[in-house]
């Protein structure tokens, strides 16, 4: 009995384990007004969560406010720890401590940078 609970138990946490490493998290502050896919995000703190390097998701609290699509890339020679934002105030991209998260715009298919 107490074997089949020890595997039964080393089962659960490898699947916990490889959950968590599909998902990060990541807080974010954006400092002037900003959209993503037509939703505005005012100034503030956000978290931003990224689903299999393809999907992120912007929370504020634990409301849901916005869901796009993404690639992650190498931060390269980019500044960490900032936010990239067009002229038009829509969001490029977010750069992470050794990563960026560029946003794709998904009517095209092409990142929303270009």
């Amino acid at each position: 009995m107490n074997k089949k609970l020890s595997i039964a138990l080393v089962g659960l946490l490898t699947l916990v384990l490889l959950t968590g490493s599909a998902f990060s998290a990541h807080r974010i502050e954006i400092l002037r007004a900003a959209t993503i896919n037509g939703v505005e995000l005012k100034p503030g703190k956000y978290e931003l969560s990224v689903a299999d390097e393809k999907t992120a998701e912007i929370y504020k609290g634990k409301k849901l406010i916005v869901s796009a699509d993404v690639e992650v890339q190498p931060l390269g020679g980019a500044t960490a720890g900032s936010v990239a934002q067009g002229v038009d105030g829509k969001i490029r991209e977010i750069r992470l401590k050794n990563e960026k998260v560029v946003f794709v715009n998904a009517a095209t298919g092409k990142k929303s940078g270009r």
